[in-house]
């Protein structure tokens, strides 16, 4: 995978069926650009045949090809160039832009589209998720000093849960042992995969763990990367090929987002207190279902940090659906004010958090209609951000704490994010401005 990340020429051509038709090849060059985060493919033209054919039609989804270390799909296609040699000062060439590539396999073997499943391994998230492949030990002499250390590697028992559309969710500790006997190095990490007995698309397999990334991402507060992966296409001879994958939503972090502060820090939650891998099944299940709240939670982490009252009225907005979905079941949603109706929903935490919950909904609610509705000139100054970004950061907690108690079905992870080191800070300040504000009667 490195090589070709690196660069790597070869011969490439668009996948339309299967088998493929390895006449339509053309030599190319395939190369990581860094900065886009995509991998670029440049395809020699020979004639104004292949231009037009090249320019015309809709642009492929995938393509498949051969290069000097093995061969590749490449799917997840986003865009096509074509350049036309009409002076003759340079080569005709097509240019594709491609977010996935699958390494390591043979395409002449590819008997059916689709795959049966996805693997990523994420470094340093072990104690978050409980599972570890390492067990260590050591003893000392009687004067203190270490005499014998010993690690052993073994994977557990793979947790398997059922999530919808035939497909399941494996949470497993991967490891692995490189270097000479001298200067061993052990890679142990939480493995994440999502497999199906049939096969089906990529993205459908693929989600899952998007999902749950972002879980991990909520608890570090900042965007967490897998490391590598594999994917398991159908192929001759066998169910499937395993092949090495490199996906950019899993793999990427985009300039502009933010990295977790420390790996090593005590996280927002952990998945102990969403009720262990079960947490990880409801959490999709909840991502599936309410989207527009849960989004505002997560986008940070993939697209970075908008201006203050933009993100103020994302929040709001993910604070109204959740209540507005909830209103025909629940009686806590009967409250017509939203802010403070979610606020005595998720509890004396959070009015402990923000020192009187009703004052912080009438300040918030009214910021949040300041900046929706423009009511004043003010509300868009940029003095103003400051005390927008307190209000969208204590409203995101807010909701973050009310969709994971949902997750872990009980009160278990706000009272870890209420409690934690991480919003002691942003509690204070948060009182600070409540206690300051001018109280205004509040728009419902």
């Amino acid at each position: 995978m490195e090589q070709v990340r690196a660069g790597s020429v070869g011969y490439f051509s668009p996948l339309d069926a299967l088998p493929h038709d390895f006449t339509r090849d053309r030599p190319g060059h395939i190369r990581w650009v860094e900065e886009e985060g995509l991998f670029r493919i440049d395809t020699l033209l020979g004639n104004l045949k292949e231009v037009r054919d090249a320019d015309s039609g809709p642009v492929p989804h995938t393509l498949i090809g051969r290069t000097a270390s093995s061969g590749i799909v490449a799917t997840g296609v986003l865009r096509r160039n074509v350049l036309h040699n009409t002076a003759r000062q340079r080569v005709s060439m097509a240019t594709y832009r491609a977010t996935t590539l699958m390494h390591g396999l043979d395409p002449g073997s590819l008997t059916k589209p689709g795959v049966t499943e996805v693997s990523i391994r994420i470094p340093g998230i072990t104690n978050w998720a409980g599972v570890s492949a390492l067990k260590e030990s050591h003893s000392s002499n009687d004067d203190g000093r270490a005499s014998s250390y010993s690690i052993e590697a073994r994977a557990p028992e793979d947790v398997v849960l059922t999530l919808s559309k035939g497909r399941h969710l494996v949470l497993s500790a991967h490891w692995e042992s490189t270097g000479p006997d001298d200067k061993r190095v052990i890679f142990a990490p939480i493995e994440l995969s999502c497999r199906s007995n049939r096969p089906k698309e990529y993205y459908e397999l693929r989600e899952p763990l998007l999902r749950i990334q972002e879980l991990v991402g909520l608890a570090y507060e900042g965007m967490i990367t897998a490391e590598s992966g594999t994917v398991n296409l159908v192929a001759d001879g066998s169910l499937s090929r395993r092949t090495e994958l490199w996906d950019s939503a899993l793999m990427w972090r985009r300039p502009g987002t933010a990295a977790p502060r420390s790996m090593t820090e005590f996280p927002l939650f952990s998945l102990w207190h969403l009720g262990d891998a079960a947490g990880l099944r409801r959490w999709v299940r909840i991502w599936n279902t309410y989207g527009p709240a849960v989004r505002p939670l997560v986008d940070t982490l993939r697209i970075g940090e908008p201006s203050a009252p933009v993100r103020l009225m994302d929040i709001a907005a993910g604070i109204e659906h959740w209540v507005a979905r909830h209103k025909r079941t629940t009686q806590w949603a009967q409250e017509r004010f939203v802010p403070y109706a979610l606020a005595k929903h998720v509890g004396r935490g959070f009015g402990e958090f923000v020192g009187d919950p009703r004052a912080w909904a009438d300040v918030f609610w009214n910021r949040y209609l300041d900046a929706k509705h423009y009511r004043s000139e003010k509300s868009s100054a940029y003095e103003d951000d400051q005390a927008a970004s307190l209000l969208a950061e204590s409203g995101r907690v807010l909701l973050m704490c009310a969709v994971l108690n949902r997750v872990g079905n009980s009160k278990l992870p706000s009272r870890s994010i209420l409690g934690s080191h991480r919003t002691h800070s942003l509690s204070r300040r948060i009182q600070e401005l409540v206690s300051s504000s001018t109280p205004r009667k509040p728009s419902r």
